[in-house]
């Protein structure tokens, strides 16, 4: 495994830090679509119910 990662790291050496990642990101779309986004969809439900949560204990205490 650390052969394959020094690999990748030597051979994009050359290539500028934008390019590299608009390359690395193509070529690991797939990946990123599959475990990461369907993670923060399914996390939503959390972040929506705690500001809701917060939203109301604030307005409860201003009126």
């Amino acid at each position: 495994m650390l052969f394959r990662e020094s690999f990748l790291l030597l051979s994009l050496r050359n290539v500028s830090s934008r390019s590299r990642i608009g390359l690395l990101l193509l070529k690991h779309r797939n990946i990123i679509c599959s475990r990461l986004l369907p993670w923060c969809f399914d996390n939503r439900w959390i972040w929506q119910t705690y500001l809701s949560q917060l939203l109301s204990f604030l307005f409860s205490k201003v009126t």
